[in-house]
């Protein structure tokens, strides 16, 4: 078996660095697609709001969500974003994504960012939504019906 960490790999490739919360898309064809935010350094401006009925979120839908007076004190999970789709082999989907838990009042993170996991699924029509149909990030997330595995640990290293 191939050992991940160790490669086989191909030389390292300079893209840019132009930007930042990167993301890859593996195309089915073999090509490989990078969208990333630019850097952006005018005084005011801040970063684009997403309008489009976000997956999920902490946020309240105003411009400027990201100043302490918009902070969301009903939601434990906040800066929810970056997430990762996973289906099981029962077919349940979830997303594994980033988050932090801000001390309160002082609105600090502490910990930095924090991996969650919250329960999703498809809609009628196509859209991959929160599984209560709401778009609030949880604090606790349905357990899959998957059985255990214990996986053993590598001590090669």
């Amino acid at each position: 078996m191939l050992n991940q960490r160790t490669g086989p790999w191909s030389e390292p490739v300079y893209l840019h660095s132009s930007g930042f919360d990167a993301s890859i898309l593996h195309d089915d064809d073999g090509r490989k697609y990078i969208v990333s935010l630019d850097w952006e350094t005018r005084e005011g401006y801040e970063k684009p709001i997403v309008t489009s009925n976000p997956i999920e979120s902490n946020e309240r839908h105003d411009p400027d969500h990201l100043k302490p007076k918009y902070f969301n004190p009903d939601v434990v999970r906040q800066k929810a974003g970056h997430g990762s789709y996973v289906e099981t082999q029962l077919g349940e989907v979830y997303l594994v994504h980033l988050c932090s838990r801000p001390f309160r009042p002082e609105l600090c993170c502490t910990l930095g960012r924090e991996t969650a996991i919250q329960k999703m699924k498809w809609t009628e029509d196509g859209w991959l939504r929160m599984a209560d149909g709401s778009n609030i990030a949880k604090e606790y997330c349905e357990e899959s019906a998957l059985s255990e595995y214990k996986a053993e640990r590598d001590m090669s290293d």
